[in-house]
């Protein structure tokens, strides 16, 4: 079946992975930047099973939250504020899918470039997924709508902490650093994803029919909720909310802007007390000021509360709230096994260590050149998950081996991940839109490739600028 190609491919790479620790010793830097090689650790079958369990232990927040979102729309799909909102957007946006998609690749582009966490704008990919498959476009077009200013935003990450506070700490610059550099990746690469995506989109000759792939919309409403009688405004003011609320939590005020408005403003509601309890700061639980929202707790939150008041203004009865979520869980099941397996594997490298042996065998001498960094950038990208731990284990290593060239090392690292999270099988922001949506991994391939190599030139070119001249 094709909508399991991708657990086959994920669970290959784990296959291979593990095969390899019985070949390639792990190893590690240490504090001073020095690598430092182990000795060879064979992992077997109980490994694997246990490096599941540990995925979900290690990322139980992001697997919460994926749930959370298959419960949500669960919910939503079943409201008839909802349906039309969708409806609407749709009326609105049809012959004009065109500027729709930049539009929607450009806002969560600059909400990437600026943010903390990115996995978090799955809150509205549901959304987005709906409204172009109405539209009559195909699964790629939404897909590429849904995540596409991920990757840019990723790729041109300009005052956002995503992924680099680690590499920054470790060569002990500022975010502003490069920040032409960092612009220009930017711009370049919302040119050259968009150019591709539009053109593919227009090559489509007539309106396909794909909803019957959309996870939340395919069936109908009873006739009893299409009857029924809803206001469309608290829908649309509780999105709107839900979307300041996430760029307001998200984006790190003081980290990257030096504004602590945000943080004054916590202390100042936690002083507020009656007879020197605080009340409203205690009822409100364990919160964070806004722009310190690092994980996916928030937004677990606000989603729900955001569910709830829709709930109660679609007049949606408990029992009915209860099993409609619970069937949007059970929708994104597949889903959330195949981040698991995604985060398996980087667990296993963990345990092991062996990709940072190949790692240190193209870098280890030092020296910095262009293509074997770029080679030990797809090594990371594909095995590290997240960018944020090639900081971890090789910001010192950089920072003491290149010198004024780290600047330029940390920027091919960090553009390198963003354009390869479009293609690789290890990307979670890929694999999840490919599961949802069930699109053959080939068949994305077939699309993408030619955005990835311009980009690779684009990588390649921008870093030589800096380096050598």
């Amino acid at each position: 079946m094709k909508k399991n190609d991708k657990i086959k491919i994920l669970l290959s790479i784990l296959l291979i992975t593990m095969i390899a620790t019985w070949f390639i010793a792990g190893g590690n830097y240490d504090t001073e930047g020095t690598f430092q090689l182990g000795n060879i650790t064979r992992g077997g079958i109980f490994d694997l099973i246990l490096a599941l369990m540990y995925s979900f232990y290690y990322k139980i927040h992001n697997v919460f939250f994926l749930f959370a979102v298959g419960g949500a729309y669960g919910v939503l799909s079943q409201t008839k504020s909802y349906r039309k909102l969708v409806d609407k957007t749709v009326n609105l946006v049809k012959g004009k899918e065109n500027i729709f998609f930049l539009l929607t690749t450009f806002i969560t582009a600059l909400f990437v470039s600026l943010t903390s966490e990115v996995l978090v704008l799955f809150m509205f990919v549901p959304f987005v997924i709906s409204i172009f498959l109405k539209c009559g476009k195909d699964r790629v077009t939404a897909l590429s709508a849904a995540i596409g200013g991920i990757i840019i935003g990723i790729i041109g990450n300009t005052f956002g902490t995503y992924g680099v506070e680690n590499m920054i700490s470790a060569i002990g610059i500022t975010y502003t650093k490069g920040i032409g550099f960092k612009i220009a990746f930017f711009i370049i690469s919302y040119v050259l994803y968009n150019l591709f995506a539009l053109l593919h989109m227009n090559k489509q000759q007539k309106e396909l029919d794909e909803t019957e792939y959309d996870l939340f919309l395919t069936e109908e409403l009873d006739e009893s909720k299409k009857k029924r009688k809803t206001k469309l405004w608290p829908t649309i003011t509780m999105f709107i909310l839900l979307i300041i609320v996430t760029i307001l939590g998200y984006i790190n005020w003081q980290t990257s802007f030096g504004i602590e408005f945000f943080n004054k403003l916590e202390k100042g509601f936690e002083n507020l007390s009656v007879r020197g309890i605080p009340i409203l700061y205690s009822l409100a639980g364990s919160t964070s000021a806004f722009g310190n929202w690092t994980d996916l707790m928030g937004a677990t939150g606000i989603l729900l509360v955001t569910v709830i008041i829709v709930s109660l203004f679609n007049k949606v009865k408990i029992d009915d709230f209860i099993d409609n979520f619970f069937e949007g869980m059970k929708k994104v099941v597949r889903v959330v096994m195949v981040f698991a397996l995604v985060y398996t594997i980087f667990v296993i490298v963990s345990w092991y260590g062996w990709p940072v042996t190949v790692v240190n065998s193209l870098i280890g001498n030092g020296k910095f050149n262009i293509f074997t960094l770029f080679l030990a950038s797809i090594v990371i990208s594909f095995y590290l998950i997240e960018n944020n731990y090639s900081g971890y284990i090789l910001g010192t290593f950089i920072t003491n081996s290149f010198g004024k060239k780290a600047l330029a090392a940390t920027l091919m690292l960090n553009s390198s991940f963003g354009t390869l999270a479009a293609i690789l099988p290890t990307s979670f922001i890929l694999m999840i839109g490919l599961t949802a949506l069930d699109i053959p991994y080939k068949s994305w391939l077939k699309y993408i490739w030619k955005f990835v190599l311009a980009m690779v030139v684009v990588i390649l070119i921008i870093i030589s600028i800096m380096v050598y001249m």
